[in-house]
């Protein structure tokens, strides 16, 4: 639950026995971006403003809205 969006990892699983640990296996994976909203849509567009809506991602806490 607490690793980041598309990063890579080194993970190591190595078992355990009474007094000692045994042969690891071991790989590298990244994980996958968050999803983006859905169903993004302009509004009231003007000569200097519009509107934009989307609808919210349920794990989402705050969103950044770039423009250019």
């Amino acid at each position: 639950d607490n690793l980041h969006s598309l990063t890579e990892y080194q993970i190591a699983v190595f078992p355990i026995y009474e007094d000692k640990a045994g042969e690891g296996l071991r790989g590298i994976e990244t994980t996958l971006s968050f999803p983006p909203p859905d169903n993004l849509t302009i509004l009231d567009v003007t000569h200097n403003s519009m509107r934009v809506k989307w609808e919210r991602r349920e794990d989402s806490t705050q969103y950044m809205v770039l423009y250019e």
